[in-house]
This record gives structure tokens, sequence and C-alpha cells, in this order.
């Protein structure tokens, strides 16, 4: 039907020149849609999020870190290194480094590994916590000790997929 066509073109139209515009929060005006699965929406953070230096704490329990610095500041780079500024996509806000293709990038070796390690803690507070902040703060906690505090910005989301 003429009607069926002129919405398929107008989704296709939309994507086509809206892609590079990265994140859904870019678009401005009263003609922007609903976010659209190639906008990779994330949901919204927690309304209670963590205790940020309760999970600092578990990262730290006994004399050997829960996770070697190395791999853990491997994890976090990793996972912010897939940013990219064309189009706002990547980075750790999503912890797409979890799924594929992300995690099985040549870059990204052990990053299931590291993963797998933090999954206790993850547990421990579950829904208030992302994957996304635990492995940066798991990054800061790595590095922590060579450069002294730094401020942490948590909030971010897990995407469901790669």
């Amino acid at each position: 039907s003429p009607a069926a066509l002129d919405s398929a073109f107008a989704a296709a139209w939309y994507k086509l020149v809206t892609r590079d515009m990265g994140p859904h929060a870019r678009c401005v005006g009263p003609w922007v849609p609903p976010p659209q699965p190639f906008q990779f929406p994330l949901p919204k953070p927690p309304p209670e999020p963590v205790d940020y230096a309760e999970v600092w704490a578990a990262l730290h329990k006994g004399a050997d870190p829960l996770l070697p610095a190395a791999d853990a500041a491997a994890l976090a780079y990793g996972c912010a290194a897939s940013y990219r500024y064309t189009d706002n996509q990547g980075g750790c806000d999503g912890a797409r480094i979890r799924f594929s293709p992300e995690v099985n990038f040549p870059a990204n070796a052990g990053a299931l590994e590291a993963i797998g390690k933090l999954r206790g803690v993850k547990k421990v507070f579950g829904a208030r916590l992302s994957w996304a902040d635990l492995i940066t703060l798991a990054g800061h906690a790595a590095v922590a000790p060579h450069s002294g505090p730094m401020p942490f910005c948590g909030g971010r989301t897990d995407a469901t997929d790669g």
C-alpha cells in the first residue's frame, strides 16, 4: 500500500540522515521521534545509585585486589577506547565490551576473564551498580595508587546487547 511505502521510506530516510548524530538525546526539535534501535538507546540510571565507596572497598577486599591492576586498567581502557567521536557511540556507557563484537576485538583480549573476576562484586550490588560503572571504577582503582585521588562520575547504564 502507498501508506506503508511512505512509512517505510520515512523510517529509512530518518535512519540514513540521523545515524551520524549518535544518541537520541542529541536530536532536538518538535519532530524528533522516540529513540530508534539504530540509535542504541540505553536505559536510565537506577533511581537509587550505589554507594561507590562501598564498591571501591569491595574491589579491595583482602591483601590482593580482586582483579590485578594491569587487567583492570586494560579492561577499563578497552571499554573507553571504543568511543567514536564521529557518532558518539561506544565508550564505557553501555558496557558493550561484554558483548560481541567488542569482546572479540584483538585489543580486548582477556576482557572476558577480567569481567568474570568482577561478577561477584556485581552480584553483591545488583541492579544499583551497572557493569559500565563497575568496569570504570575498577580501572580507577587500578591506577589510583600511581596517580592519587581522581574524581569519579557514576551513572552509566548497561546495554542489553552489543
